[in-house]
């Protein structure tokens, strides 16, 4: 594994920072450096900057990790932004190792829920821009909604009522090549038809969705 320069006493007091602040969740099925999986015990790092903003524990299985967001006050100054894409890393409890990780890493927003499914020490690249319908459909309040960038882009991922105006902003910024999923929460909104739309440079696909009641 490849030593980042920090030091294990310091990523150890990282570790017990209390999580404080606004924040979203992601959702991880597995972690593989160099075609394997990581050590049950390591630990996931999520980053914003030099700054560390959430962390699990792997246990083996699905784990969720929360990365922490600015909310006003000074303790969290230095979390996520609207925005800001957090980085992740492994972090081998024994040597004190850390290791950079790639995936499917969205800006962060408040509040947010999606799977990155797997992050690794390399990256797969889709071929195609791709939206899959999402699933289920009908839903009820939620629905996930996965779709593939071929490059680094500038994306606009919303929904939209049957008048065409535009009623919620799931993704409004750059993200990294990859495959995505992420949830839409419809609890606020009531029954009826929904378009989602995902724009990338000059290019739209559109989506259409019922929430059922």
């Amino acid at each position: 594994l490849m030593h980042c320069g920090h030091s294990a006493d310091r990523i150890k007091l990282g570790l017990i920072l209390n999580e404080i602040g606004e924040k979203n969740n992601l959702k991880i099925d597995e972690i593989i450096l160099d075609n394997e999986q990581i050590n049950y015990g390591d630990w996931i790092v999520a980053y914003n900057n030099e700054t560390i903003v959430g962390k699990r524990q792997w246990i083996g299985e699905t784990i969720d990790i929360p990365v922490m967001g600015y909310d006003g006050y000074d303790a969290t100054l230095k979390y996520c932004k609207v925005g800001d894409v957090p980085k992740f890393k492994v972090y081998n409890s024994f040597s004190g190792e850390l290791v950079d990780l790639t995936g499917n890493i969205l800006p962060w927003s408040n509040n947010l829920i999606y799977f990155s499914g797997t992050l690794e020490n390399t990256n797969s690249i889709p071929n195609d821009f791709i939206l899959e319908m999402p699933y289920p459909n009908p839903f009820n309040p939620s629905t996930n909604i996965v779709f593939d960038i071929a490059k680094d882009c500038n994306i606009k991922l919303a929904v939209y009522d049957l008048r065409g105006r535009e009623i919620d902003s799931i993704i409004n910024g750059f993200i990294e090549s990859g495959h995505y999923e992420v949830t839409w929460d419809a609890s606020s909104f009531s029954s009826g038809v929904y378009f989602l739309k995902i724009e990338i440079e000059e290019n739209s696909l559109i989506r259409k969705m019922i929430l059922m009641k």
